[in-house]
């Protein structure tokens, strides 16, 4: 009896456990194309970024199961979007024959560009980065363009980078590669004696993207070259990290500010032209003189220059006309403005002197560090020696020209030349700045002044020896037979 009960709980308990396995086979079976179902129908989900969409799977919601299935159905779930180090960049814009993709690390290949009905897709790994360019219909290319102060302009394509995130798991992030002039013209810079500006290049997120910096898996190399330049330091730079704080800058100097600066930049985005003028900086006057030294008394006449230059002391012509009044502390400047006329870069005056000593020319209302001309007024020994050797010679000649019973002395005919040398000299000073033009230049000739002697002294001497006899009884040597034959 207690084999038989035995062997019939035996069956019973086989029978129990055949149809549990049996239940929970049916359940799997169940679940299953739910789970299925729920894996074929997730959505990728677009999100529009500047005409660029990138899109990220999204799972669409799973098909309800029985309660009794619920852990099987979890085995089944697909991995959660943290997990996914793959997403698509959409280009819903443009065709996939007029997108260009170049990996920037040349070791690894670049991704492929898909077909689809609205565009094309990329698809970006994360840690990857790629140059992306499109070229739509109608887009043309300028040959140069203008380098503006702090004015961002961009170069041909973008940089994708597939970057991690916390819930999509991988996003593509796009980023604009330019190049800005942090002065433009070119500015003087004293210390360096340059015309210099600063280039900044660099990347910056899409507009309506996260601007966070982003640490590129590759570095971009910018270069830069250059006409009418000095020098570019450096002449190349890195750019490893995405945003603001990854920007490096170019050093652009040049000595000239007449010919406009052309710079070209080269990287993996392509190459392209700028154009910049230089600011030829603060107008400087430089005041020159012909002559150092000139005879005073008004004797002596000098040209007085003034030249219009740049700060870097090159001559600079004038837009407009100029006129520049002018002041000296002696002398007298006719005239007293000097007139520098349009697209001319100098112009000119005259100084006269006026007595004995020194003249500083400058500019009227000048500061202390203004450009000045000096020039110093001198006896003019030479002119009034000539005008006593004139003298002399014509009072000579009228001695010998006379009588022979009426000469005067020696003594006489001396002190004569000597007066008549000194007036005349005395004269001439006093009455020069009152000549007019054509007689004070001919007077400011040595022939002059010995011409002007020999006139004045054949009469001076006659005078002298008539004024000695009657104040200094000055007696003429009278012949030695003269009282023998009286």
């Amino acid at each position: 009896m207690r084999v038989n009960w035995l062997l019939r709980s035996i069956s019973e308990a086989s029978t129990v456990a055949v149809a549990s396995l049996l239940f929970v086979a049916s359940s799997v079976a169940v679940a299953a194309p739910g789970t299925a179902t729920a894996t074929k129908s997730s959505t990728t989900v677009a999100t529009k970024t500047s005409g660029l969409q990138a899109a990220t799977p999204q799972p669409a919601p799973l098909t309800a199961s029985p309660a009794k299935s619920s852990s099987a159905a979890m085995l089944a779930s697909p991995r959660p979007a943290a997990d996914a180090k793959v997403t698509q960049l959409m280009l819903p814009t443009v065709r996939s024959d007029q997108v260009r993709v170049e990996s920037v690390n040349p070791a690894l290949r670049a991704p492929l560009v898909n077909a689809t009905a609205i565009g094309a897709t990329v698809q970006v790994q994360q840690g990857q980065s790629f140059v992306l360019k499109t070229t739509p219909e109608g887009a043309s290319r300028t040959d140069r363009t203008t380098l503006l102060q702090n004015t961002k302009d961009p170069l041909q394509g973008r940089l994708v980078v597939g970057v991690p995130d916390p819930v999509k798991g991988t996003v593509a992030r796009q980023f604009q590669p330019f190049l800005s002039a942090e002065l433009s013209p070119l500015r003087w810079n004293p210390q360096s004696a340059n015309y210099v500006t600063t280039v900044v290049v660099g990347l910056d997120p899409l507009p309506g993207e996260d601007d966070g910096a982003v640490a590129l898996p590759s570095a971009i190399r910018f270069q830069l070259s250059g006409e009418n330049v000095t020098s570019i330091d450096p002449l190349d730079v890195e750019v490893s990290v995405a945003g603001t704080t990854g920007y490096r800058r170019f050093r652009v100097a040049t000595t000239r500010f007449d010919q406009a600066i052309k710079v070209s930049a080269h990287s993996r985005f392509g190459d392209k032209s700028y154009e910049a003028n230089v600011d030829p900086g603060p107008i400087q006057l430089e005041i020159g003189r012909a002559d150092a030294r000139v005879d005073g008394f008004g004797l002596g006449k000098t040209t007085i220059s003034i030249r219009q230059l740049a700060a870097n002391g090159q001559v600079w012509p004038a837009l407009l006309p100029q006129q520049i009044p002018l002041e000296t502390t002696d002398g007298y400047l006719t005239p007293a403005s000097v007139q520098i006329p349009v697209h001319g870069a100098s112009g000119e005056t005259a100084l006269v002197s006026r007595g004995w000593g020194q003249a500083v020319v400058t500019e009227r209302n000048a500061s202390a560090s203004s450009s000045k001309a000096t020039v110093v007024f001198a006896f003019p020994w030479l002119k009034f020696l000539l005008g006593f050797f004139g003298a002399a010679v014509a009072g000579v000649l009228r001695v010998f020209a006379s009588e022979p019973g009426k000469r005067q002395g020696w003594g006489a005919v001396f002190v004569g030349c000597l007066a008549s040398g000194i007036v005349i000299d005395i004269l001439v000073a006093l009455g020069a700045p009152l000549a007019p033009e054509w007689l004070l230049g001919m007077m400011r000739s040595e022939l002059a002044w010995l011409a002007i002697g020999l006139i004045a002294g054949y009469p001076g001497v006659a005078v002298v020896a008539w004024l000695g006899d009657k104040i200094f009884a000055f007696k003429k040597t009278e012949p030695a037979g003269a009282s023998a034959s009286g």
